[in-house]
């Protein structure tokens, strides 16, 4: 009766704790909601402006909240506001708190800080709680395919890149596009003019790619089973195959190869000017260059040939090549037993592929 007196004569709804306590900086109906006081919850989410509120620019003793202007409360419920103390556990409390705020007509598709309520269920909680709050907010017709403007990516690559299986499979299910990479655009060629070329790549990963990034064997294999293009290439010519190979991720480089990827590979990337150019090249390359030798032997026992003699060296620079110029004596090795031709002189190894080191993966980095 005192809380709707208080809101008849005009209290903020969007109100927030001032006072040194756990709860500073916290909104009211947050702290309600803690305290599982869901009728007087209810009562403030009837009144115009509960669904946001804008702690003090300052003060101590609002902790993260202090100047963070406004946040939405959907936003607060699912960014872990106990402040770490269960960080990625779900509180007895969540999980009625987002069904009260999405039937008090909380908006599940608005960007907080350019980061979706999806992607912030995903990213701050552990797999199980996640899947429970995406049901709720996909339920509650969140966008399943939302870009975030922060940085172009997806709820699907976030849950991916986690390794987060279920929410994968959920969010396949919701519609979302199992192939979806953020565009070459300006921000990217921007980033790759200016020499940000592992910041712009990663930012243009399909989820398959992200999964292979993480060794998460399960989502790789449930991508594949959707039938994800695992020929979609970073922004500098890397494959889902490729970043596997690299990390020397045995188990992801054979179910890629099962999945039907290719060893020789033709990938689209940017090249030091910011066009777009096709980068032939054998993922035996890739794991000559970095002394994959678990990797190298799987490519050789799926038939990769460890010599391109066939092949123009400016374009196509040869893998043992490659791994002499890198000191990888391991894949060294093993493609001498496996007959990789010697016979080749450094005039071989002078690749014109515009990355500035010779040999020919456009990183710049000899």
């Amino acid at each position: 009766a005192t809380l709707s007196n208080a809101l008849q004569h005009g209290a903020n709804p969007g109100m927030v704790f001032t006072q040194p306590s756990p709860y500073a900086g916290m909104p009211v109906l947050g702290v309600l909601c803690i305290f599982q006081r869901w009728d007087a919850a209810a009562l403030i989410l009837q009144a115009e402006g509960s669904l946001h509120f804008t702690p003090p620019a300052v003060g101590q003793v609002l902790g993260k909240y202090a100047g963070s202007g406004t946040w939405p409360a959907l936003h607060w419920l699912l960014s872990d506001p106990m402040d770490g103390e269960q960080s990625g556990m779900l509180m007895a409390w969540e999980l009625p708190a987002l069904t009260l705020l999405l039937q008090h007509r909380a908006d599940p598709n608005e960007h907080h800080r350019g980061i979706s309520p999806l992607r912030l269920a995903i990213q701050s909680h552990a797999p199980a709680p996640s899947l429970q709050l995406v049901d709720l907010l996909l339920n509650g017709r969140a966008n399943p395919d939302a870009d975030e403007p922060l940085d172009g990516g997806r709820p699907l690559g976030c849950a991916a890149e986690r390794g987060q299986v279920d929410v994968v499979r959920r969010l396949l299910d919701a519609g979302a596009a199992i192939d979806h990479a953020p565009a070459w655009g300006a921000k990217i060629r921007a980033k790759w003019a200016n020499a940000n070329r592992a910041q712009a790549a990663m930012q243009t990963a399909s989820a398959l790619f992200a999964a292979c990034c993480s060794a998460s064997l399960s989502v790789v294999e449930l991508l594949l089973e959707r039938r994800a293009n695992h020929s979609i290439s970073l922004c500098d010519g890397y494959t889902p195959l490729d970043i596997a190979v690299e990390r020397d991720y045995v188990s992801i480089v054979v179910a890629l190869l099962a999945g039907g990827a290719h060893i020789m590979q033709s990938s689209k990337r940017l090249d030091e000017r910011g066009r777009v150019e096709t980068w032939e090249h054998s993922a035996l390359f890739v794991a000559a260059k970095h002394g994959a030798t678990n990797a190298a032997r799987v490519l050789l026992g799926a038939k990769a040939s460890p010599s391109l003699d066939s092949l123009d060296s400016r374009t196509h620079p040869d893998p043992l090549m490659v791994a002499a110029r890198h000191g990888s004596e391991g894949v060294a090795s093993i493609l001498i037993e496996a007959g990789a031709a010697m016979h080749q002189t450094a005039d071989d190894f002078v690749c014109d592929c515009g990355d500035g080191d010779g040999d020919g993966d456009g990183d710049g980095a000899g």
